[in-house]
C-alpha cells in the first residue's frame, strides 16, 4: 500500500502522535498509541524519542513504565509551533512554496534549493501528483520546467491558504495570503467542507477556523443556515466561538452532511478544555477572578454595560494571553496591544476604554507577576518571524556558523538569523558567514567574529564564545542567540582566549545547547 500523505512516514507519524497525545484525556500505553497511529511499537518509540528530544520539555511529555505516556501541555500555540516546524522542514511544503512563489523553474534548480537530488525530486513530484489527483491539482513538467496547476485559481488559493494555516496559524496566514481574516476563514471553510478532504485528520487550527466560520454563518444567516429546523431557535447574534450551542451540532450535521461527527466532537472538546474555568488550577482561578474584577471596574469607569458572562469570557482570554506571555518573553507594549485588542473587538475600538484597559491591566499583571513585564528592547523571535515588533536593537555583529549538520540546516540558520534583523526595515549590520567544518584550518576558528554557532565540540581554543545549536532553528533558539548577542557582545570582543571568553560570558551561555 502506497503512503498517501504529502509528508514522509516519519513526519506524518510525528504529527499524528502529537495530535493524539494532545487530545488524549490522560495516560496512554505505548501499544494503544501505536494502534491509534497505525504504526509498529518500535516505530512509534523511535518517533517519540525524536519528539521528546525537540519538544518534550516544552509540551510536558512524560513516560512511565506502567502508565504509559502523557502530554501535560494544553497550549494550542505550543502544539502548533511543533507541528509548524515539522511542516516547514518537510521537502513537500518547501517544494509547494517554491512552485507557488517561483513557478517554471527547472527540476535541477528546485532540487538544488531543496538540497536533494533531481531523482529524489522527481519521486517526490510523482508522489504528490498521486495525492493531488483527488484534489484536481497537478505538478506539470514542460520543457523541463515545473509548475503547479489547479482546476481554477480559487481552488489553488484554498489549498495554499490551508497550507499557510498549517504552517503559521490562522492569524499569520491572513498576512501571508493577503486576505482579511474573515475572508480567509470562509475560503478555508469551503475547502474543509470538501468530502474527500474531510476524511483526513485535522489539526487544531483547522478545527478553530472551521468552527469560527460555521458560527459566523450561523449568526449571520449565510448560505441558508438561517433556514430553521423545527427544534431550533432563531440564530443568536451573541454566540461566540467558546459558546457552543447544544443544538448547533445537530443543525450543522444536517446542513453540512460531509462534516464528520468526530470533527464536531473534537471542536467541542477544544473549546471546553480551553475556556471552561472549572478546568483551571486554583492559581488560574485566582488570576481569572482578579482579571474579571479589574475588567468590571474598567467597564464601570467608561459607563458600559457588561454581563457577568462576558466579563468571565474576557477574563479567561486574558488568562490565556498571560500564559502565552509567561512562556515567551514579549515586550510589555505588545502584550498590552494583544490584551486591549480583544476588548476592542467588542466595543468598536472605543478609545477611552482601550486607554483604561492598557493602564489597568498593566497594573494587574504587575500585581500577579512583578517580574513578567520586561524591557522594550528585549529580543524575542517567535516562529516564522511572526511579529516585526519583536526584533530590535541588536548590535552590529559578525556571526560564524560552522556546520557539519547539512547544507539545508545551515542555510536555514543563516537565513533566519539575517531575516530576524531585516524585518520592517530594521538593518542592524549583522553578518552571518557559514563555513563547512571540514574546511577549518586545523580546526582553528577565526578570531574576527563576535559569536560562533556550531554543532561540533571538537574545536581548538579560539577567541570567540561558542554556542552549541541543534540542526534546525526554532523561534526560541533564534531568540536566545540574538538576546545573548545583545547582552554579551561588548564583553565578548575583549576576550583573548576561549577560557577568557567563557569567563566573560554569563554562566548559562557557557554550555548553551539551543
Amino acid at each position: 500500500m502506497k503512503h498517501n500523505s504529502p509528508l514522509n512516514s516519519t513526519e506524518d507519524r510525528m504529527i499524528k502522535i502529537l495530535n493524539y497525545l494532545f487530545f488524549c484525556d490522560g495516560w496512554i500505553l505505548l501499544q494503544d498509541l501505536a494502534a491509534q497511529v497505525g504504526a509498529t511499537e518500535k516505530a512509534v518509540m523511535e518517533t517519540l524519542e525524536q519528539i521528546k528530544t525537540r519538544w518534550g520539555q516544552t509540551l510536558g511529555i512524560y513516560s512511565d513504565p506502567k502508565r504509559g505516556l502523557i502530554l501535560q501541555s494544553r497550549s494550542t500555540a505550543q502544539l502548533r509551533a511543533a507541528i509548524s516546524s515539522i511542516l516547514r522542514e518537510s521537502e513537500t511544503f518547501r517544494l509547494i512554496q517554491l512552485l507557488y512563489k517561483s513557478p517554471f523553474g527547472s527540476a535541477a534548480d528546485y532540487a538544488q534549493q531543496l538540497y536533494i537530488s533531481v531523482s529524489s525530486l522527481r519521486r517526490l513530484v510523482s508522489k504528490l501528483n498521486r495525492i493531488f489527483s483527488d484534489m484536481n491539482m497537478q505538478i506539470h513538467s514542460r520543457d523541463n520546467e515545473l509548475y503547479l496547476t489547479a482546476k481554477n485559481e480559487a481552488y489553488l488559493c484554498k489549498h495554499i491558504a490551508c497550507t499557510y494555516i498549517e504552517m503559521f496559524g490562522l492569524d499569520q496566514a491572513t498576512t501571508g495570503m493577503g486576505y482579511e481574516a474573515d475572508a480567509l476563514r470562509h475560503i478555508v471553510f469551503d475547502h474543509i467542507l470538501d468530502s474527500n478532504y474531510m476524511t483526513e485528520d485535522l489539526t487544531i487550527d483547522y478545527y478553530i477556523a472551521f468552527a469560527a466560520v460555521i458560527l459566523t454563518r450561523y449568526n449571520q444567516g449565510f448560505e441558508g443556515i438561517g433556514q430553521q429546523m423545527a427544534n431550533l431557535p432563531a440564530p443568536d447574534k451573541t454566540i461566540e466561538m467558546w459558546q457552543w450551542p447544544e443544538n448547533l451540532q445537530a443543525y450543522m450535521k444536517q446542513t453540512f452532511p460531509h462534516v464528520h461527527s468526530r470533527h464536531l466532537t473534537m471542536m467541542r472538546r477544544i473549546f471546553q478544555q480551553t475556556n471552561l474555568p472549572s478546568t483551571h488550577t486554583p492559581e488560574a482561578q485566582a488570576i481569572i477572578s482578579k482579571a474579571s474584577q479589574t475588567l468590571s471596574g474598567i467597564y464601570e469607569q467608561v459607563q458600559l454595560q457588561a454581563s457577568s458572562a462576558l466579563l468571565q469570557k474576557l477574563a479567561v482570554q486574558f488568562y490565556y494571553l498571560y500564559l502565552d506571555f509567561t512562556t515567551y518573553p514579549y515586550p510589555t507594549s505588545l502584550f498590552l496591544d494583544r490584551v486591549d485588542y480583544f476588548v476592542r473587538g467588542y466595543h468598536q475600538a472605543n478609545p477611552q476604554l482601550c486607554a483604561i484597559v492598557s493602564t489597568e491591566l498593566e497594573k494587574l499583571i504587575k500585581s500577579i507577576s512583578p517580574n513578567m513585564l520586561i524591557q522594550q528592547n528585549t529580543i524575542v523571535y517567535r516562529c516564522c518571524l511572526s511579529d516585526p515588533r519583536l526584533c530590535s536593537q541588536v548590535p552590529a555583529a559578525r556571526i560564524l556558523l560552522i556546520h557539519d549538520l547539512g547544507y539545508e540546516a545551515a542555510r536555514i540558520w543563516s537565513q533566519r538569523l539575517q531575516q530576524a534583523l531585516q524585518i520592517n526595515g530594521n538593518q542592524s549590520g549583522m553578518v552571518v558567514d557559514t563555513l563547512l567544518y571540514d574546511k577549518l584550518d586545523q580546526k582553528q576558528v577565526p578570531a574576527d567574529y563576535d559569536l560562533v554557532l556550531t554543532t561540533n565540540l571538537d574545536l581548538k581554543a579560539h577567541a570567540v564564545p561558542l554556542l552549541l545549536i541543534d540542526d534546525y532553528p526554532t523561534g526560541k533558539s533564534i531568540g536566545k542567540v540574538l538576546n545573548r548577542l545583545r547582552q554579551g557582545n561588548a564583553q565578548v570582543k575583549s576576550a583573548a582566549t576561549v577560557t577568557a571568553a567563557v569567563t566573560a560570558v554569563p554562566k548559562d551561555m557557557q554550555q548553551l545547547v539551543l
